[in-house]
């Protein structure tokens, strides 16, 4: 029988056989080797361990479009957050679990499923501004920035522009006070300001038209 030392270097060596076969793009063997390193950590009792490898799976079940069991993972993650008391994994956790949402409710309103893509809107927005509230009391400017960020594009989606250009402006603002208004963070969500306005002045001028 191997002894606890012996099953974290297991699942270590499967973690990173994971990472390879994700780096080569070979999902299905990268899923297999993260699901074996989960495995192993659930066994040992190692919470820290089991969240690295469900993040990992749940990241894959993503880009596989596999939104339901991506859901049941990030989930999961939130629970193990929770029971551990980490609010910072339960804040990233929440805007994870968010974005899904967010998604489904794009789709469904692109499939002009309007009463679908509201549920999906609302349910988005109630985990961003949960995990909105967390990272504003644990004073965790990145997740405070990526909660608003999601929150504006989310607003965007809704075609409730002014709300999102306030909330990009807001996110923004935050940068420039922590003195990190030329990071990447605060070009992307420039970007983001920039592509709005002018889809703002498109919609005007085409109303001014009609």
């Amino acid at each position: 029988m191997l002894d606890q030392t012996d099953l974290v270097t297991q699942a270590t060596y499967h973690n990173k056989l994971g990472l390879m076969y994700h780096r080569k793009k070979n999902y299905s063997e990268a899923l297999k080797q993260f699901k074996a390193a989960f495995q192993i950590a659930e066994q040992i009792g190692d919470s820290n361990r089991q969240v690295l490898y469900l993040n990992y799976i749940g990241g894959i079940h993503k880009i596989q479009g596999n939104m339901h069991m991506a859901l049941e993972i990030f989930s999961k993650v939130l629970k193990i957050a929770k029971q551990q008391k980490n609010q910072l994994l339960e804040a990233i956790s929440l805007n994870r679990i968010g974005l899904i949402y967010h998604n489904r409710g794009t789709h469904s309103k692109d499939s002009e499923q309007y009463s679908e893509a509201l549920i999906s809107f609302k349910e988005a927005m109630s985990l961003y501004n949960s995990a909105l509230e967390i990272a504003l009391k644990l004073k965790s400017s990145d997740i405070v920035v990526v909660s608003l960020n999601n929150i504006a594009g989310l607003y965007k989606a809704q075609g409730n522009y002014q709300k999102a250009l306030k909330t990009y402006h807001k996110a923004l603002e935050i940068l420039s006070e922590l003195g990190l208004k030329d990071s990447l963070n605060a070009e992307k969500i420039r970007k983001n300001i920039v592509y709005l306005e002018k889809l703002m002045n498109e919609q005007s001028e085409g109303n001014h038209h009609n």
